[in-house]
């Protein structure tokens, strides 16, 4: 069974060939402490949210950080972009951020950020694809990994909406509306 091994750390992403579980080392601020997203070869075994939160709780204040993943050229207008947003509702926290498109097995987005309390960081996967989403909360030891897939891109206005609690404790749900059309199919 071939399987890949992706490599973040200090900026530099390497793509090599290895036997065994593909991973994707996620280095913490300073370096100190590496961690390792285990990528099984059916994404589909990731949840796509995790813990109890409930859209009247996900209350962000104001946007920390916006930003883009891939760009929108030649995709149709059928399959819109998915949202992410990272909360944080507890006092300012470092966190983690990894983003891999699973499909080209490429990490798109590997950052630590404080975000201060009540702001978030806002992401648009434009291109349609399946992501894993990699959280962590490394002050706390708390991660939470996701798998945003092929299908959220459709005509529906779509997000995975990720909560950071006190204790580090993170929750997620996904937001969709309802129109009823296909989703992008990988």
């Amino acid at each position: 069974m071939k399987r890949r091994k992706v490599l973040t750390a200090a900026g530099l992403t390497t793509l090599a060939p290895l036997s065994g579980c593909s991973s994707v080392n996620f280095g913490s601020e300073g370096g100190n402490e590496d961690t390792e997203l285990e990528i099984p070869d059916s994404p589909d075994e990731y949840p796509v949210s995790e813990g109890d939160l409930s859209l009247p709780e996900f209350e962000p204040g104001e946007k920390y950080i916006e930003f883009d993943i891939q760009s929108r050229e030649g995709i149709d207008d059928a399959f819109g972009p998915h949202g992410v947003s990272v909360w944080n509702a507890t006092v300012e926290s470092a966190v983690s951020l990894g983003i891999i498109d699973v499909l080209d097995t490429s990490v798109h987005h590997h950052e630590s950020y404080k975000i201060p309390h009540n702001q978030e960081i806002f992401v648009s996967l434009l291109n349609p694809s399946k992501y894993i989403l990699n959280i962590r909360v490394p002050d706390r030891e708390t991660e939470q990994t996701l798998l945003v897939p092929c299908g959220f891109f459709d005509c529906n206005e779509s997000s995975t909406l990720i909560g950071i609690f006190d204790g580090g404790q993170i929750e997620s749900t996904v937001r969709s509306t309802r129109a009823a059309c296909p989703g992008y199919d990988c």
